[in-house]
C-alpha cells in the first residue's frame, strides 16, 4: 500500500519472507546478467514510484531543474543539487523531496524533483537554484504522481553513467510503503473490498521460484 494505491500479488507457490534463493555456482551467462540487470531496473522504478506515492500528492511541487551550462559530470551536478537543497533548507527548514536524474540528448544532467514545499514563485525558486532554468509544473490533475514521475526516468536507468550510483536523490526519513502478507493482506483486501473494485492495471507472469504470479493494482480514488 502506497497511500491510495494498493498492489496485490498472488503467488502460485508459497513465498518465504526474508528468504533468498542461493546464487548459482560459477559465472553467469550474458543472458543471465542481462536478465538480472533488467530486473534490477524494474525494482528500482517500483521502489521510487512507491516512495513518491507514500510521501507526495498532486498538490506537491513538481519541478524541473536544468543547468545553463552543458554540465555532464554527474558528481559535480549532484554536489550543486545538494547545495541547492541546503539553501532551500535555510529558507524553509522542514520539507520532503525526491529528485530523479535525467540526461538530455546533449548529455547534460538535469533533475525532476517532487516536493511538499509551500507556495513559491518560479522566479524565486530559480534565484535559489542559481544554476539555470527552473520550471514548476501543475500536477493537480494527476492521481498517481508516482507513475507520472518515473516516466521521466525509464530510458535513463540503464545509462552507464548511473552504474553503481543512485538514480535518485531524496530527503531522509521518507515514509515507506506498507507491505502485508498472508492473513494480514487478506484482511486489507476485505476491508477495502478490492474484489469488488476494478483494477487500474493487471498482469501475470511465471517465475522459477514463484510459479504463476497474478498482479492487480487498485487506485482507491477511482
Amino acid at each position: 500500500m502506497s497511500n491510495h494505491v494498493v498492489e496485490v500479488y498472488t503467488y502460485e507457490k508459497q513465498q518465504w519472507s526474508g528468504y533468498e534463493q542461493g546464487e548459482k555456482e560459477g559465472r553467469r551467462s550474458a543472458a543471465e546478467c542481462l536478465e538480472r540487470s533488467v530486473c534490477s531496473i524494474y525494482r528500482t522504478r517500483q521502489m521510487i514510484r512507491r516512495l513518491i506515492l507514500a510521501n507526495f500528492d498532486n498538490d506537491s511541487k513538481f519541478v524541473t531543474l536544468t543547468f545553463k551550462e552543458n554540465l555532464i559530470d554527474l558528481d559535480e551536478a549532484n554536489k550543486r543539487f545538494k547545495r541547492f537543497i541546503q539553501r532551500l533548507r535555510y529558507k524553509y527548514q522542514t520539507f520532503k523531496y525526491l529528485a530523479v536524474i535525467e540526461f538530455q540528448e546533449r548529455g547534460a544532467v538535469h533533475y525532476h524533483m517532487i516536493s511538499d514545499l509551500p507556495y513559491i514563485k518560479n522566479k524565486e525558486l530559480a534565484e535559489i537554484w542559481k544554476e539555470g532554468f527552473v520550471k514548476i509544473t501543475n500536477i493537480t490533475h494527476v492521481d498517481n504522481v508516482g507513475a507520472y514521475m518515473i516516466k521521466y526516468m525509464v530510458k535513463d536507468l540503464a545509462d552507464k553513467r548511473l552504474s553503481g550510483r543512485k538514480s535518485y536523490l531524496c530527503s531522509k526519513g521518507l515514509d515507506k510503503p506498507f507491505e502485508a502478507r498472508g492473513e494480514e493482506a487478506e484482511r486489507i483486501i476485505q476491508a477495502y473490498e478490492l474484489e469488488k473494485r476494478k483494477p487500474v492495471f493487471s498482469s501475470s507472469y511465471e517465475g522459477e521460484y514463484t510459479g504463476k504470479v497474478e498482479y492487480m493494482e487498485y487506485n482507491l480514488r477511482r
